[in-house]
């Protein structure tokens, strides 16, 4: 193995070395999994059994796809119960911590009913 001095290096030479080193690791890894699944198919198959009969996945396709984003229904708005009457765009749905805006408000005596947004 050659010695980097990565002391000397710029920082366009460091990101590329990164870069490199990135796609190495990647490559080493991917060459590091299919040398394992060999070695566990091989000792499956000592046994009389496939990969996929161990792991109920088919030998092709080995992760499970996820649902696509546009499978997903929109979740609904939660509907506001509380309004700042000293400024209307400060609003709560009554879900979370309370705003503060409402704490300094019920600290000052007000009570929470008294923001409550009428239908």
């Amino acid at each position: 193995m050659s010695d980097i001095n990565v002391k000397n290096m710029s920082m366009s030479e460091l990101q590329k070395l990164q870069k490199d080193i990135g796609k190495a690791l990647a490559i080493h890894e991917t060459s590091e999994k299919k040398k394992a699944r060999a070695i566990i198919e091989a000792k499956a198959k000592s046994f009389g059994f496939s990969l996929s009969d161990l792991t109920g996945k088919s030998a092709a396709q080995p992760k499970l796809e996820k649902k696509a984003k546009a499978d997903k229904k929109p979740r609904k708005q939660p509907r506001i119960k509380y309004r700042n009457k000293e400024n209307p765009e400060q609003t709560w749905t009554g879900m979370g911590r309370r705003p503060i805006w409402l704490v300094i408000a019920t600290d000052a005596g007000a009570k929470q009913e008294d923001f409550l947004v009428q239908d």
